[in-house]
């Protein structure tokens, strides 16, 4: 009864932390994790199109 019991914690606690990780992981990794990889991107596009747009 005891064991049943604890198992049935466990498994109710483990279904909360993906809940409790999603919100970190929406507003501060992923943000993070779009900077690092487009941020190159981003630089080579402006260093291509500012001659560009400046006329040059």
């Amino acid at each position: 009864m005891l064991r049943t019991k604890r198992r049935m914690r466990a498994e109710e606690q483990a279904a909360k932390i993906a809940l409790k990780l999603l919100f970190p992981l929406i507003f501060m990794i992923f943000p993070t994790l779009l900077l690092v990889l487009l941020g190159p991107a981003f630089i080579q596009i402006y260093r291509v199109l500012l001659p560009t747009m400046s006329g040059q």
